[in-house]
């Protein structure tokens, strides 16, 4: 939950540079988020920066910075939406200089940004929450005021919020909307144990997991076992 609270990431050597990417978050704006609500942001002073949210406007909206001083709404939502979950996914691709905007995992805009072949962070932190546009030392308000952050609060939550160093097909990002959407991702509570027993002898395993309509399959050296499914 972020009601004005933020998160700054340091080490972000495995997202500095990427040709080929997919952001993505499940979020809830609250009504009174306003204009400027971050859920991902790299801004900087430099060409490839990009951020993910709302920016001055009530739609998510994909940024990148194309030049020094230039930054272009590259990738929309169609649709506002406040005070309900939804699934917010943006693919890159370097080669073709193209990103794709998914909403609740239906692809809903393209568009190109001729100059761009990677996605950068333009300064010290990866933020979440917040904008991190200007560069300086500190992710310090006080003592850095221009600084990380300095506005673009996210007022609402966000859960399940992913950058993954390739470009996601359309079925891939569809299936982690979908996956949440039936409900909570399956999870292995009760793992099988191993047991020692004479030849001959019969042996039960035990397994637990949780999550909604789970089915269960027992193999053995990867072939599946005849009525050890359900």
């Amino acid at each position: 939950n972020f009601s004005g609270d933020y998160i700054g990431i340091t080490n972000i050597r495995a997202v500095q540079d990427l040709t080929n990417a997919t952001i993505c978050a499940w979020a809830k704006f609250d009504a009174n988020c306003g204009l400027n609500a971050t859920i991902f942001c790299a801004g900087g002073q430099t060409a490839g920066s990009w951020m993910l949210g709302r920016y001055y406007s009530d739609i998510v909206i994909f940024t990148l910075l194309t030049n020094y001083i230039k930054d272009v709404s590259l990738v929309w939502c169609p649709v506002s939406y406040t005070n309900s979950w939804n699934h917010y996914a943006v693919s890159w691709s370097g080669a073709n200089h193209t990103a794709t905007m998914y909403l609740d995992g239906v692809p809903v805009r393209t568009n190109t940004a001729p100059s761009i072949t990677a996605l950068h962070i333009g300064g010290q932190y990866l933020g979440m929450g917040c904008w991190t546009f200007e560069e300086g030392p500190a992710m310090d308000l006080v003592n850095n005021p221009l600084g990380h952050p300095n506005n673009g609060w996210m007022r609402g939550s966000m859960d399940d919020v992913r950058i993954y160093n390739r470009t996601l097909s359309v079925a891939e990002v569809r299936s982690l909307y979908s996956a949440n959407v039936a409900g909570a991702s399956p999870l292995i509570t009760l793992q099988p144990q191993s047991q020692a027993v004479t030849l001959g002898q019969s042996v039960s395993f035990a397994v637990g997991a949780s999550g909604s309509s789970l089915t269960y399959r027992w193999m053995r050296n990867s072939t599946s076992i005849n009525g050890a499914s359900s």
